[in-house]
């Protein structure tokens, strides 16, 4: 089993609640951070996650602010919560401790991450790091430009998962119906539902799953080396197969 800590902006894309809800149905996720706007709000959906999934993973909030942080809190991601979900606590400040172990996957802007890179010293410990996206061309490189070169600048072994990869494998509207009829299939497809409209897209796709999937070694991603980095150039389309088999 893989020790692996994932520090995510779950609530806006679905893309983050699948990649979580694959992970701990595969029995491969230890710990959550929170990052990204909201972070309450986004922490109190990964509880929701969880309790659905029967599993208690500790979840920490992030404490740093990202740059223009509530440009990219669409005003829906708290939809996913009834009343008394919203005023629950349902998370920790701080820091998880990492090991030699630990695995980390950032499936979101790299402020937590560049902050747990000052104030919690068990975070230099990982080696291995699987990122969502590659440099300045990404989304979550992009909203905080600084805190990403500050995590790249780190001597772990990086394995990027490029945006062109990613858009390989995704769900239409119509095949998001096979997941309803249970309260996670449900949770998954209200929330991509609302995704969908609000961005116009036709198609939710599996960016974040395809990172903990290459994180949990599964074989799906293949990956090139570039100067000691490793970047994904292809995806065996059968993954999309077994998120489908895994979450229904």
């Amino acid at each position: 089993m893989k020790n692996i800590v994932v520090d995510t902006d779950i609530g806006t894309d679905v893309d983050d609640m699948i990649a979580l809800a694959y992970a701990i149905k595969n029995k491969s996720l230890d710990a959550i951070t929170i990052a990204h706007s909201q972070k309450g709000t986004r922490a109190k959906i990964a509880r929701k996650l969880t309790r659905i999934l029967g599993v208690d993973i500790p979840i920490f909030a992030g404490q740093r602010e990202i740059p223009n942080e509530d440009d990219h809190w669409c005003g829906f991601e708290q939809n996913a919560l009834n009343e008394l979900e919203l005023a629950e606590n349902s998370f920790n400040f701080g820091f998880p401790v990492y090991d030699e172990k630990s695995i980390l996957v950032c499936i979101a802007p790299m402020t937590n991450i560049a902050q747990q890179l000052k104030e919690n010293p068990s975070i230099r410990k990982v080696k291995d790091v699987y990122i969502m996206g590659h440099y300045s061309g990404s989304h979550n490189f992009k909203v905080d430009l600084m805190s990403a070169e500050e995590v790249i600048s780190q001597s772990w072994n990086k394995y990027f998962i490029t945006k062109e990869v990613s858009e390989k494998i995704g769900f239409t509207r119509k095949e998001l119906e096979e997941f309803k009829g249970t309260a996670l299939g449900n949770l998954i497809y209200d929330s991509a539902l609302r995704w969908l409209d609000y961005t116009g897209r036709d198609k939710a796709l599996m960016y974040d799953v395809l990172t903990f999937s290459a994180a949990m070694q599964e074989g799906f991603i293949k990956f090139s080396d570039f100067g000691g980095e490793k970047i994904s150039y292809e995806v065996n389309i059968d993954l999309k197969n077994k998120i489908m088999e895994t979450l229904k």
